[in-house]
């Protein structure tokens, strides 16, 4: 059955004449009239009640613009959903993510990304870096977030953004804003985040050079825990910059320049399947997201 046909029909019987659904539909009246013919003969029944120019649906034509009036609705929905999902703007969209991104970076990305796109179904999944890869890899999800030395080959990796590790301590501990020497900080304990990471082996290297062995007194591998023994302890840490933003800009932690300059940072890596290209709803979250990082990370 003709889309045109029904099309027609659902005018002629909302506007209750032909020349008013012809004008409607940019269309003479003969051609209306032949639809209307044509669709009443294909059915083999009469869809209209005529009374001079007037057309009103009988009951046959009533029931029938029902199941119209529905198929219609479905294909505009339908065509919209589908130049929707060719513009990137709906979808689903699994990812597999590192629990700091997950934990401090991706709240606000995400509350933007949902306003912006809001027909895009997001599943997420908070985990390890090793189960990362092993989601990307196994089709679970179709992007990780992950750190770049904790790829594997066989994920095809595009840099996101880079976090630099900073050392902090709680105020009003130390508050001259001064950089400071390891021989500065010897009295003061410490507590270790990602002990045996890259990260933490140049901050303690940072002390060795210095010829000061650092004083640990706790591992902590859950950061939240970790910032509130801070308090409770005194104690400072070596933590990636995204946890400690908050507590920094409130002036609960304060920032520590370090003398010689310490230079530690991860790479956050968006990671797919290498032989499976992004679908349009993943690259559009990746654009957004590297769009909006400069917001998060000021």
């Amino acid at each position: 059955m003709d889309i045109d046909l029904l099309q027609t029909f659902q005018r002629v019987a909302k506007l209750q004449s032909i020349s008013k659904a012809a004008d409607d539909l940019y269309l003479s009246v003969s051609t209306v009239t032949g639809r209307i013919k044509a669709l009443e003969e294909e059915l083999n029944i009469d869809l209209f009640h005529r009374a001079g120019r007037r057309f009103e649906l009988n009951e046959e034509g009533k029931r029938f613009l029902s199941y119209v009036d529905r198929f219609i609705s479905i294909l505009q929905e339908g065509n919209q959903k589908v130049k929707l999902s060719k513009e990137g703007r709906t979808g689903e969209l699994s990812i597999a993510v590192t629990t700091i991104v997950a934990s401090y970076v991706l709240p606000k990305l995400i509350r933007e990304f949902r306003r912006q796109y809001p027909h895009i179904q997001l599943r997420i999944a908070a985990c390890p870096n090793y189960q990362v890869i092993e989601k990307v890899n196994n089709g679970h999800a179709e992007l990780g977030i992950t750190y770049l030395n904790a790829a594997e080959n066989g994920l095809n990796l595009h840099q996101w953004y880079r976090d630099d590790w900073v050392f902090v301590i709680p105020d009003p501990l130390f508050t001259h804003g001064n950089a400071v020497k390891a021989v500065d900080l010897r009295d003061i304990p410490l507590l270790a985040y990602g002990k045996g990471h890259p990260q933490w082996d140049a901050f303690a290297g940072w002390y060795r050079q210095q010829g000061i062995e650092p004083k640990v007194i706790m591992e902590v591998a859950h950061v939240e825990t970790l910032k509130q023994l801070m308090k409770e302890l005194n104690a400072a840490s070596f933590l990636p910059r995204v946890s400690v933003m908050d507590e920094i800009a409130e002036g609960t932690f304060a920032l520590l320049p370090a003398d010689p300059a310490l230079d530690a940072s991860s790479e956050i890596m968006f990671a797919s399947r290498n032989n499976q290209q992004l679908s349009v709803t993943a690259q559009t979250f990746v654009n957004f997201a590297e769009s909006y990082t400069a917001n998060l990370l000021p």
